[in-house]
Order: C-alpha cells, then sequence, then structure tokens
C-alpha cells in the first residue's frame, strides 16, 4: 500500500485517528480473544512505515489500537524515541507487566502518551489465576498508578465482573479501589465467552445439560449430557458412566456414537441395567436419512472399558419420530419410547406415539415388537414416559385427549411371545371432572404389584375456585389382568383451599410398601414444599411422615425430585441456596433430616437436585 496515495487530513474528522504498532499477545488468558485472533507471537510494524503514516494522516490525536504497545521493551523504546518532538497526543493499551520496565512509561510520556488503559480484569488474586492472568499484581496496582500519574499519564482500569469468584462484596470493593487510588477512569464489562477463547470452549459445560437424566444400576451411575459439544457441536450430547470401586474410587468413562452429529441429542434418555446401558438420540438423522427420526445406542461393558455394541431403529422410521424420546431396560429387553410417531401412515402431525420393543438374542439386538396406544388420539404423546420390569411395562401419555390433557396411563404384558395390552388406567372420575390438564400419568413409579401415578396438576373438587394441588392414585395387580384402583393418596396437611401449584405428586417413588410424594408447594400463600411419607400396611396406605427443610422457602422447589431405597430417602431442593444463590442442593433423610448434600462447585442457577438417584449407600445428583 503507497501512503502518499492518503487524501490529505485522512483522520480530521475522527476526535483519534486509529493506528497500530504491533499485533499480538504473548500471554493466554482465558477470555481474551487478542491471542486466539492474534496469536501468542508478536509482530511490530517496521518503525519507519509507522512514520510514514502519521505523515500521512497529519492528525495530532492519535488511539493506538495495539492490545500491549509495551509488549515489545526493546521496540517500544526505539518507537518512542522517533516519536518525541512530533507534538502529539496519543492513548493506547498496556499490561500491568509493564512495571517490570518502569522506564517504559517516563519514554512513552515524553513521545506524547496522555492515557493507559490497563486490563486489571480484577482485585482478586485467585480469580486473576483462575483466568490465566496470574501475571496481574495485585499489590502492585498502586504503584503502577502513581507511577503513570508522575509522568502525566492518565490511568484507565478496565475490570470484569462475572467470574466464578465473584461476591456482590467484590463489586463494592472494586468501586472503593477506583475512588480511594483516584483512577482517572475505569470500564466495567460483563465476563462473555467470547469465541476462539478457552473461555468459550470452556463455557461449553453451561449447554451440556449434564444430569438432566440419570439412571443407576449396582456400581454404575449413568449421566446424560444431551447438550454435550458445545461449541464445535452443539447439542451433539455425550452420556457418562460413573463406575465406582468398593474402595470408593470413581473411573469416569465417557460414552460418544462414532457418529455423532450437532443437535443429535444423544444423552436426552437413557437406562442402565447391569453391564448395559441404553442411550437416546431422538433428534439423530441415521435411519433412512430422515430428519429427527432418532435412534438409539446399546452400549455394553466389558474388560473395564464400555463399547458400543448395537445402534437400534425402529423398522418404520420416518422423518420427525424422535426415536429414543425415551428408553427403558430390563434383563435383554428394551423399550424404546417415540411419542410423537405418527404410525397410522399419514402425513399429518398427529403426534399419536409408539413404543417398540427389542430383545438380545444371538449376539444382537433385533426388535421384537411394537405397540400403540389402544385409543389413540391426536397428540397423545403415547410413549413420552416409559419403564419395564421384566414382562410388565407401563406407558405415560400425560397428554391424552387433545381438548384437556387429562392423561391416561397403559399397561402391557409379555405372554407367549407377544406384548398385548393388559389395562388402560384413565385418570379418576374426580380430577377428570374438576378441570383439564390434571396430567395423570407424568410422574408414576411401580414395585412388584404395586403402582403409583400421579396427576399433580389435577383440580381440587370441591373448590370453587379450582387450583391444582394435584393427587397420586394407588393401584394394584390383582393377579390375572387388571390394575385396580385401591386408594387416593392426599396428604394429611394439604396446601390451603385456593393454593396455586400445590403439585402434590409432582414426583413419586415407590420401593416395596413405602411411598415418598413430593408436594411442590405455591408461590402465594407461602404453603412450604414437602415430602410425604406413605406405608402401605396390608390393608391400606396410611400416611407415616412429613419432611420438610430446616429453612423453607417457598420458592426453593423442594421435592422436585425424590427417591427411596429402604428407609433412606432423597429429596432434591432445585432452588436451593447451596454454596452459591439457587445452586440447589440435595437432602438426605432417614425418617428424620439427616444429612444435606451441596456441589463443591456449586455457583448460582445450578439447579443441583434436579434429579437424584440412590442405591445403597450411593447418592447421584442431576445438576441442570
Amino acid at each position: 500500500m503507497n501512503l502518499k496515495n492518503y487524501p490529505k487530513r485522512i483522520g480530521a474528522k475522527l476526535p483519534m485517528m486509529p493506528i497500530f504498532t504491533t499485533r499480538g499477545c504473548p500471554f493466554g488468558c482465558s477470555f481474551c480473544s487478542v491471542s486466539a485472533f492474534f496469536g501468542k507471537s508478536t509482530r511490530v510494524k517496521p518503525i519507519d512505515h509507522v512514520l510514514q503514516e502519521l505523515d500521512a494522516t497529519q492528525a495530532t490525536e492519535y488511539l493506538f489500537t495495539d492490545d500491549n504497545v509495551c509488549c515489545n521493551p526493546d521496540y517500544s523504546r526505539e518507537l518512542f524515541s522517533a516519536l518525541e518532538g512530533r507534538d502529539l497526543n496519543w492513548v493506547s493499551q498496556v499490561s500491568s507487566t509493564v512495571m517490570k520496565n518502569p522506564d517504559l512509561l517516563e519514554r512513552a510520556a515524553r513521545s506524547g502518551c496522555t492515557g493507559m488503559l490497563v486490563g486489571v480484569e480484577s482485585l482478586s488474586k485467585t480469580t486473576l489465576k483462575s483466568v490465566r492472568k496470574g501475571f496481574n499484581k495485585v499489590d502492585e496496582y498502586k504503584e503502577m498508578i502513581q507511577c503513570m500519574k508522575k509522568n502525566g499519564i492518565h490511568p484507565c482500569f478496565s475490570f470484569i465482573f462475572g467470574f466464578d469468584e465473584d461476591t456482590e462484596e467484590q463489586f463494592r470493593y472494586t468501586v472503593e479501589f477506583c475512588k480511594e487510588h483516584r483512577v482517572g477512569y475505569s470500564i466495567f464489562w460483563i465476563l462473555t465467552p467470547l469465541p476462539g477463547t478457552k473461555l468459550y470452549a470452556e463455557s461449553g459445560m453451561l449447554y451440556d445439560q449434564f444430569a438432566s437424566s440419570v439412571a443407576i444400576s449396582g456400581n454404575f451411575s449413568l449421566v446424560g449430557a444431551p447438550g454435550y459439544g458445545f461449541p464445535e457441536k452443539s447439542n451433539a450430547g455425550a452420556a457418562f458412566v460413573f463406575e465406582t470401586s468398593e474402595g470408593g474410587d470413581v473411573v469416569e468413562h465417557k460414552l460418544l456414537p462414532a457418529d455423532n452429529a450437532a443437535h443429535d441429542g444423544f444423552g436426552r434418555s437413557i437406562a442402565i441395567a447391569g453391564d448395559v446401558a441404553v442411550v437416546g438420540a431422538p433428534f439423530s438423522e441415521e435411519s433412512m436419512n430422515s430428519q429427527n427420526s432418532g435412534s438409539a445406542y446399546v452400549f455394553r461393558y466389558s474388560e473395564g472399558a464400555w463399547e458400543l455394541e448395537q445402534e437400534i431403529f425402529a423398522d418404520d422410521a420416518e422423518g420427525s419420530d424422535y426415536f429414543g424420546s425415551a428408553v427403558a431396560i430390563s434383563g435383554d429387553v428394551i423399550l424404546v419410547g417415540t411419542p410423537v410417531n405418527n404410525y397410522d401412515g399419514n402425513d399429518s402431525d398427529d403426534d399419536r406415539g409408539s413404543v417398540y420393543v427389542f430383545r438380545y438374542a444371538a449376539g444382537n439386538w433385533s426388535q421384537e415388537d411394537s405397540f400403540n396406544s389402544p385409543n389413540p388420539a391426536v397428540d397423545d404423546e403415547f410413549g413420552k414416559l416409559i419403564a419395564v420390569s421384566g414382562d410388565v411395562a407401563v406407558v405415560g401419555a400425560p397428554d391424552n385427549d387433545s381438548t384437556t390433557d387429562l392423561g391416561k396411563v397403559y399397561m402391557f404384558r409379555h405372554a407367549a411371545g407377544n406384548w398385548t395390552h393388559e389395562d388402560t388406567l384413565p385418570v379418576p372420575a374426580e380430577s377428570a371432572t374438576a378441570g383439564a390438564g390434571a396430567s395423570f400419568g407424568a410422574t408414576f413409579a411401580v414395585s412388584g404389584d404395586s403402582l403409583l401415578v400421579g396427576a399433580f396438576r389435577a383440580y381440587v373438587d370441591d373448590d370453587p375456585e379450582p387450583s391444582r394441588v394435584g393427587t397420586v392414585y394407588a393401584y394394584r395387580y390383582d393377579g390375572v389382568n387388571s390394575w385396580d384402583q385401591e386408594a387416593k393418596l392426599e396428604p394429611s396437611t394439604p396446601s390451603p383451599k385456593y393454593q396455586y401449584l400445590g403439585h402434590f405428586g409432582r414426583s413419586i417413588a415407590l420401593s416395596g410398601d413405602t411411598a415418598v410424594i413430593g408436594a411442590k408447594g405455591g408461590y402465594f400463600s407461602g404453603y412450604q414444599a414437602a415430602v410425604h411419607v406413605f406405608w402401605h400396611d396390608g390393608a391400606s396406605w396410611v400416611e407415616q411422615d412429613t419432611i420438610t427443610t430446616n429453612d423453607p422457602s417457598a420458592t426453593d422447589r423442594f421435592a422436585e425430585s425424590v427417591d427411596i431405597s429402604g428407609t433412606t430417602v432423597l429429596v432434591g431442593c432445585l432452588d436451593c441456596d447451596g454454596r452459591d444463590t439457587n445452586s440447589g442442593a440435595v437432602y438426605l433423610f432417614e425418617n428424620v433430616p439427616d444429612a444435606e448434600f451441596m456441589a463443591a462447585d456449586g455457583a448460582q442457577w445450578d439447579r443441583f437436585g434436579t434429579s437424584v438417584d440412590i442405591s445403597g449407600s450411593t447418592v447421584l445428583v442431576g445438576a441442570r
């Protein structure tokens, strides 16, 4: 480029003429895009070229856009000497490492420097170290300010708020520091993960949806992360198996399909039984090259490693089936739900749903059967929630009846080589007549011949201004072909009348004759969320206890998830203040509060306790 072709006074209308002398930065701060964009090597513009550019622009006010105008001390000394006598005023950016060569500030001032922007970022040594900027010496900030002012350079400090270690007190302390030391200008930024930075890559964990689904079998804990892959393969998904030894050591295994692609949602549904794990990828496009046809992957543990055994599809797969939205496994049987499958062959988006059955034989998983709702309706989403235990399958259709979303639960049994419909459990009359949207079948638990089904959005039947207090219905298998309602479970201390969103039955767990049922609580009257413990005494269900926290809040979302193992109850509290505001917590009870768990690195809005599971002495906690 011939600088002689520059029009005269090119920068005359600008308050400052931009110009650069160096590019690149030797540091690798995790939040900074400079080294990612320009590289870690430092390049310099020949000084005679810099002078030619100054002559061509003929401005008097300059902004040197260098990210660190003193990154090469020897070059800077020569540059500043060349600028002396030109009657310029200029400002630029500099690193705090300039204090290693304090003569540079004096030379810069003589060449016309009137201001320096320093990225001090934080007054916390821990924060600076965590973002790879430990070379910033907090104890030297005061000296740097004094040195700049001594040379007639206005110090401008740039801070970033939003690091993990930041607290409200840190904000106040930073402002007071600037006032006390009379920093010329202060700039405050919000921490933002910029593409290409280490922070951006690390921030992928925020989008992983790690523990959006969990399952446990023996010493294996399976955790889904359907958002894993950010940013290169956003929402491709992953699943993690944590293997716990008798000595307490934990080995992590990451499960990935060989052909994972962005937006597959691998890990959205998971199930594990023994040494076999099943992971759904409902948005994959593997089968018949149809968008969102979906698939499920079967992994098997052998000789210390989890290996992909087989990818399974529906034999009639079509686009937008979302095969793999739900999975379940028991022994050599795998169930896969496709809640929006339109199995009648038309092209309408009726979202009726189907369930597919696969059986393992001769080293291969083959589709054995598929079944649909015996009374299908548009938008049923049959198969949205499934469970299998031996020869019994339970299928939920909480949106059954497109006009009211009352919900149904369907029971199927395997006999004589076929899976046949055994019984249909509609929403009981009192919930059906009380109001629409009961969500019957959105939660359920089965153990042996006992089944509990929640209708957590059911209205109170005698309430003139209905509120969604919720209820739970108990069923028992008659030994022939019917599941009969034996009781309606309600808490002895229900939410107050007219209470909004009590949601008794929001979460359910069942172990033998003991049931634990979560009630979400309400927002307006301050009704406290709780877990209600019921026991079947051989004749009826009797409420034994009510579990709450010692520090209740109507908005904590305590009891959003529950599980039970023997007499031990585990309760998730999504928005509890664990180690940070709304980071979430999990409570462990043995009839009375016994222990509280919080994530060691809990942060605001982690929602620690989104899902929980327990087996023996092992507790598994999800954090969305």
